[in-house]
C-alpha cells in the first residue's frame, strides 16, 4: 500500500534523523500541503480526479528529485545515502501509479464495473478508485 510505503519511509527516515543530534523530522505536514489537501476537499467529480492525480504524480517527481541528490551522495551520511538509495525504487513505482490514476470520474466507475476489486479496493495499485485517495462523503464527490 502506498499509505504503509509512505509511513514505512518515514520512520527510518526519523531512526536516522534521531542518530543526527541537530536534525528533527517534521511532525506534521507543511503549509503548502495542508493547503493543497484543503483544495483538494473543495473539489468534485471530474476536476477533483484530474487534480489529484497531478498532485500525485507532482509530489512524487519532487520527491524523486530530493531522494536522487541524496542517493548521488550529497547526503554525506553513509546511513541516509543508503536508506535513499532504497527509497527511490518505492517513489518510482508510486509515480507509475500516480501516472496510471484515472483523470474522470466515468473512469473510476469503469474499472469497477468491469469487475476488477483490485482497481476499487488495492490502493496501491495506482488504477485505483475511491480507495486511492482520502477518504470524501460521496455527496462531495
Amino acid at each position: 500500500m502506498i499509505a504503509t510505503d509512505h509511513t514505512n519511509l518515514g520512520y527510518n527516515l526519523k531512526r536516522i534523523a534521531a542518530e543526527i543530534s541537530n536534525l528533527r523530522a517534521p511532525a506534521e505536514l507543511d503549509q503548502q500541503h495542508r493547503q493543497r489537501g484543503a483544495q483538494l476537499q473543495q473539489l468534485q467529480g471530474d476536476e477533483f480526479e484530474r487534480q489529484y492525480r497531478q498532485t500525485q504524480i507532482d509530489g512524487h517527481r519532487k520527491a524523486i528529485r530530493i531522494f536522487q541528490e541524496f542517493a548521488d551522495g550529497s547526503a554525506g551520511r553513509a546511513d541516509l545515502r543508503s536508506w535513499a538509495q532504497a527509497s527511490l525504487a518505492v517513489l518510482q513505482k508510486h509515480l507509475q501509479r500516480a501516472q496510471n490514476l484515472p483523470t474522470t470520474r466515468a473512469q473510476v466507475a469503469a474499472a469497477t464495473m468491469d469487475g476488477n476489486e483490485a482497481v476499487r479496493n488495492d490502493t496501491t495499485s495506482g488504477n485505483a478508485g475511491s480507495a486511492a485517495r482520502p477518504e470524501r462523503p460521496e455527496s462531495g464527490r
